[in-house]
């Protein structure tokens, strides 16, 4: 995984810039065969779910979750961090999309 100004990177794929991110949260995502759903992620804007729809379908598997009988992958599944909970994570992608990505509004 690699966090810079550009953007994100992970899972092989990326940058990903912050531009095409929103803000980090927890959400259920209804995904076929998990019953729980709940996942962490930052949901990708329209431009970037376009971008993601062109690159190879391994690719866009590797993305992050895609909703039960859905063709677009909205979101980027973040990665876990060794020592942080899933809150720390949250607010750890937040801090890092707040400070690099364009348009945020505190």
């Amino acid at each position: 995984m690699r966090l810079d100004a550009v953007g994100i990177s992970l899972r092989g794929i990326g940058h990903i810039p912050w531009r095409d991110l929103r803000a980090p949260e927890r959400r259920y995502v209804p995904v076929k065969n998990d019953v729980g759903g709940r996942c962490t992620v930052m949901p990708l804007t329209q431009r970037a779910q376009a971008r993601v729809r062109m690159q190879p379908g391994d690719w866009q598997l590797r993305v992050g979750p895609r909703p039960y009988l859905s063709f677009d992958q909205p979101f980027l599944l973040l990665p876990g961090v060794q020592g942080l909970s899933e809150d720390e994570v949250v607010r750890l992608f937040h801090h890092v999309w707040s400070t690099f990505s364009t348009g945020y509004q505190r």
